[in-house]
């Protein structure tokens, strides 16, 4: 069944307030005018003045008070057809329908010519919910004064209850050529033929209103184009939002209306210009270009090129200066670009108009750390971990500058402070629990150290980084030395281009006695580096040395030595060309 809102609304309680009062106090009047009253007439008068009476306390909101009154006024007429009304009304009122019923239908039988009670009547039992009862007593009406505008609304309503839609039609129509071009019966014309899908069909009622008012032609446009785009026809919406635009060129709405037109239509470049115009407008609030935005940019089918971002994103933040999400996500933009200077300073930005979100916050830590800004980062990193002590990553990065500075001690009290916020991040939980061990390294409690490299791997047994530097401390103490072999030897397999794994493995096989394998590692780690390192060349010299190449280990000993010249152990065996 169609479901349609009646437009037209009738004050049946002031009309028939009026009509009924005035009855009452002319039948007053005339009997004032009786020399002589009967018995009857002085009973009348009673009821009456009761009535009236019972009625100024309804006015007054007593209703418990009207309501003993007009009962009386029935306990002295019970055919009191005016009381019945009225006490119909107050249950209705109060949502009492099933008394509201009783009594209008009573009001009815005593008084069936009177159109108001029926319509009242009518009006409950809609209520109610019993269409059948409705429709009946709307039926009557309608047949009664075929012409009357009221029943040929209310003909056409009964006509939608029933899904006589083409009836329902023809009502409206026999009621315009009444009454004229009228808004509520045009759009309840529309409404049905867009359930119909006769949707060129709804736009010429629309049509027609534009041409009786107008100054209204913008409202009446929409409400067109929206038809047309919510039923999938872009291309009909299209010259309803044209002239929209022409009425209304720097509307936000339209143009970006437009804009998903021509995204619809795969004419991107066109979409973007009308997205563009819209968020130009400061009319528009910045959530809703922020949204609208972040849906255009996970479109994959709309290619947006680095400077339609960067126009999009400087738009929202000259428009709205004081819209954080906007600058934000301008260091999106500009994080995307790898200008990490530029993205710095838009979070920054973003962060000085809202220090509450916590994702700005992660973003400008995570920039700083690949741009290579220590110093700011070891600021910032404080910042958000005394704002946001429940999140890992700024625990990650503060306790990172301060092993950066050799506060070893300093950073492992910040990791083990801030060991609950990490609990449910396990990659940085395995990530702080390896620099736990590294500290602990520096500061000399080996041990304790192997303790922590050991958890770490038990939450991610395939990190390379922590399984090379693991397997390289173990060497260094002369300890365990087969698990150090097992967690080179997986290092590499896990990240064969990583020259300090291919050196750690070769150093491990050197100190197994294994220097023919050493050897082909240590190489290597040579060829593949982009640059000397000091120690790499120090064990290829090594290696050399025990497969009893003396002049070649000498040779990689004083280019070791010239990299480190600090190095008292290489400069020994550059002095004795051998390996003590």
């Amino acid at each position: 069944m169609l479901k349609i809102n009646t437009l037209m609304n009738i004050d049946i309680h002031k009309t028939i307030l009026f009509l009924l009062t005035t009855a009452l106090f002319m039948g007053k009047a005339n009997a004032q005018q009786t020399q002589g009253q009967t018995a009857e007439s002085i009973h009348d008068n009673l009821v009456t003045n009761i009535f009236l009476d019972a009625k100024k306390e309804a006015l007054k909101g007593n209703t418990k008070k009207a309501i003993t009154l007009f009962i009386n006024c029935l306990d002295k007429n019970p055919n009191h057809a005016p009381s019945m009304f009225e006490l119909s009304q107050i249950y209705f009122d109060t949502k009492d329908f099933a008394k509201a019923e009783d009594f209008a239908k009573n009001a009815v039988q005593v008084d069936s010519a009177n159109k108001w009670y029926k319509i009242f009547l009518a009006q409950v039992y809609a209520k109610e919910g019993k269409n059948r009862e409705y429709l009946e007593i709307s039926h009557q009406l309608v047949k009664k004064d075929p012409d009357d505008p009221e029943y040929l609304y209310n003909a056409a309503s009964d006509f939608i209850m029933k899904n006589e839609l083409e009836n329902a039609l023809a009502m409206y129509n026999k009621l315009e050529d009444k009454i004229g071009v009228n808004e509520e019966v045009t759009m309840q014309k529309f409404r049905i033929y867009v359930f119909q899908k006769k949707y060129d069909e709804a736009a010429a009622e629309i049509d027609k209103l534009i041409s009786k008012e107008p100054d209204l032609q913008n409202k009446y446009l929409a409400t067109v184009a929206e038809m047309y785009m919510k039923n999938d026809l872009p291309d009909k919406a299209h010259p309803y939002y044209e002239k929209l635009l022409k009425n209304s060129p720097s509307d936000p709405y339209i143009n970006i209306t437009l804009a998903d037109y021509y995204r619809q239509k795969k004419e991107l470049k066109k979409a973007i210009v009308y997205l563009k115009n819209g968020f130009g407008n400061p009319n528009l609030d910045a959530d809703t270009k922020f949204n609208i935005f972040l849906n255009y940019y996970s479109d994959k089918a709309l290619p947006f090129q680095p400077d339609d971002i960067s126009d999009i994103t400087d738009i929202i933040v000259k428009t709205h200066p004081d819209y954080a999400k906007g600058f934000a996500l301008r260091g999106d933009f500009f994080l995307d670009q790898k200008k990490y200077a530029e993205a710095k300073e838009f979070y920054l930005k973003s962060i000085a108009l809202d220090s509450t979100n916590y994702k700005v916050w992660e973003r400008l830590l995570n920039t700083e750390a690949v741009g290579g800004d220590h110093v700011a980062l070891h600021r910032d990193s404080k910042r958000a971990l005394d704002l946001f002590p429940q999140y890992p990553t700024p625990a990650f990065f503060y306790g990172g500058t301060l092993m950066e500075q050799k506060k070893y001690a300093e950073a492992i009290h910040i990791y083990e402070t801030a060991a609950p916020a990490f609990s449910q991040n396990l990659p940085i939980k395995a990530q702080i629990y390896a620099n736990i061990a590294e500290c602990y390294y520096q500061l000399g409690k080996k041990d304790t150290a192997f303790i922590y490299f050991d958890k770490s791997l038990v939450i991610e047994p395939d990190n390379s980084f922590v399984l090379n530097n693991y397997a390289y401390y173990l060497v260094l103490q002369q300890k365990d030395l087969e698990k150090a072999e097992k967690m080179a030897e997986k290092a590499v397999a896990l990240d064969p281009v990583n020259t300090a794994n291919m050196d750690t493995y070769g150093w491990v096989l050197f100190n197994k006695g294994k220097y023919e394998e050493a050897l082909k590692w240590i190489k290597k780690a040579v060829a593949a580096a982009k640059r000397d390192d000091a120690d790499v060349l120090e064990h290829l010299g090594d290696v050399y040395y025990k497969l009893g190449k003396e002049k070649k280990a000498l040779k990689y000993w004083e280019k070791a030595s010239k990299l480190y010249p600090a190095s008292l152990s290489l400069q020994q065996k550059v002095k004795t060309g051998k390996l003590e």
